[in-house]
């Protein structure tokens, strides 16, 4: 129930349904603790989100998923995109190199780690992520608005242009 509260942007209800999961069943999974903590960033409360993201990494530290270990990256992505919004960028770029060094291709990953490079001045790879993350999801705007931004930043007027071009091609 509370991915489908969530799913409908019902996020009070969902925060609520998944508490009564913890509370009545006793459940400690790190995947419910993952989904809640997407809910409270939806209600930009982020320190409550990283609250559940650590707490399902200890829980992945306690039973490590051995089926698809790329699971075990998720917390830790946003976990990364909590911090991002807390303007913690160095500890945003741990969790992402963290992510990636236990396998993921997740294209939010590589735009978080590009995000936080560019906020911190670390320009030398920022556009390569920027390329990764939309190479992977090339139907994400912001994606492609976070690397038309670095453009700009970077005095290259006319990829620029033609990135923010495409971008507004995209969500037409």
């Amino acid at each position: 129930m509370g991915l489908m509260f969530h799913k409908m942007g019902l996020l009070n209800e969902a925060i609520e349904c998944f508490n009564k999961v913890f509370a009545i069943m006793g459940i400690k999974d790190k995947m419910v603790y993952i989904e809640r903590g997407k809910v409270y960033q939806d209600l930009t409360n982020h320190l409550m989100a990283i609250n559940d993201f650590n707490t399902a990494i200890e829980l992945d530290k306690e039973n490590p998923d051995q089926e698809n270990p790329v699971v075990d990256t998720v917390p830790y992505a946003y976990r990364g995109l909590s911090k991002i919004k807390l303007r913690r960028f160095s500890e945003a770029i741990q969790d992402f190199n963290i992510a990636l060094d236990k396998g993921s291709d997740d294209p939010l990953v590589f735009d978080g780690l590009a995000y936080a490079q560019h906020a911190l001045g670390m320009n030398d790879d920022v556009l390569a992520n920027y390329l990764k993350a939309i190479s992977r999801d090339a139907t994400n705007t912001n994606f492609l608005l976070n690397r038309a931004q670095a453009y700009y930043e970077f005095k290259d007027y006319e990829v620029f242009l033609n990135s923010l071009l495409i971008m507004i091609l995209k969500r037409h």
